[in-house]
């Protein structure tokens, strides 16, 4: 039996092979749309910080930092996800020039450092209350 047979299986045979090529392609897949994120109802007391590091053998160093939100209440979802950090930051600290430029640092255990991509110095610090 022929592939086009079993695919056309209780169904009357085309009468054109243009016809018979139409019926036994498999329509293509859609693209599944894209879910919503649900908002988390469980925000962070955070402190947002900016940092002057200096650069040493060892790497950087923070040398100072100045406070610039106290106790922001940030979202769960925008706290954990790097893209939504950088969108929240990018309100109040960082300028739009930014983007592509700058990278999340989660190394520290409770730090999220804000970093120069080109050469990894700290900018912006996220530590959470």
């Amino acid at each position: 039996m022929k592939d086009s047979q079993l695919y056309l299986r209780n169904r009357t045979k085309p009468e054109t092979k243009m016809q018979e090529s139409c019926i036994c392609k498999p329509k293509p897949k859609r693209k599944p749309k894209m879910k919503p994120t649900p908002q988390s109802t469980h925000s962070t007391p955070c402190q947002i910080v900016t940092i002057e590091a200096w650069n040493s053998p060892e790497g950087w160093t923070w040398n100072q930092s100045f406070v610039v939100k106290v106790k922001d209440d940030i979202d769960d979802t925008t706290l954990y996800s790097n893209r939504r950090l950088l969108a929240y930051l990018r309100t109040f600290v960082l300028a739009s020039g930014s983007k592509g430029k700058v990278k999340v640092d989660r190394s520290a255990e409770s730090i999220i450092e804000i970093q120069r991509r080109s050469d990894s110095e700290p900018i912006v610090a996220v530590l959470p209350l």
